[in-house]
């Protein structure tokens, strides 16, 4: 039989560790609302109302809301524990869904207005080098404000 100090510090060590999933699952949860948001944005705004260079500013602001909602989702009293890497990759992947979705629904609406183009070739066509432009702002705009800081 272990002793009770190994008991009590395995079940605060247990507590600690659902504490921190929670949280993670709350912060995946609120980037992954933010991004699919960001996709209704984007289609919208470029499908429907013809926007173009634009959807650059809306892809980065998907990333940075993305982050911001992961980060604010988090439980301050975990940010400590929790890998700030880890949580800024998490939030450039669901931005890069974002954006991606964005542009699934670009061409859905296109192909609702008539458009015979696969995916990829009226993604190319119609926006041709925003496209990667975009993905690489959201990226940029996720990173950013969950970037690692120097230590003063």
């Amino acid at each position: 039989m272990e002793p009770p100090s190994d008991r009590v510090a395995s079940d605060a060590a247990r507590a600690s560790l659902v504490a921190e999933l929670a949280t993670a699952r709350m912060a995946i949860a609120a980037g992954a609302l933010t991004a699919l948001v960001g996709a209704a944005v984007v289609t919208i705004l470029g499908g429907l109302l013809d926007l173009t260079a634009g959807l650059l500013v809306i892809a980065f602001f998907v990333g940075r809301f993305t982050a911001q909602a992961m980060a604010a989702a988090t439980d301050p009293a975990l940010r400590s524990t929790i890998r700030r890497g880890g949580l800024a990759a998490i939030a450039v992947g669901l931005a890069l869904v974002g954006v991606a979705l964005g542009g699934i629904g670009l061409w859905v609406v296109a192909r609702a207005q008539g458009g015979s183009l696969d995916l990829v070739a009226f993604l190319a066509e119609t926006y041709g080098p925003l496209v990667p432009g975009a993905l690489v702002l959201a990226a940029l705009g996720a990173w950013w404000p969950l970037r690692r800081r120097p230590r003063s």
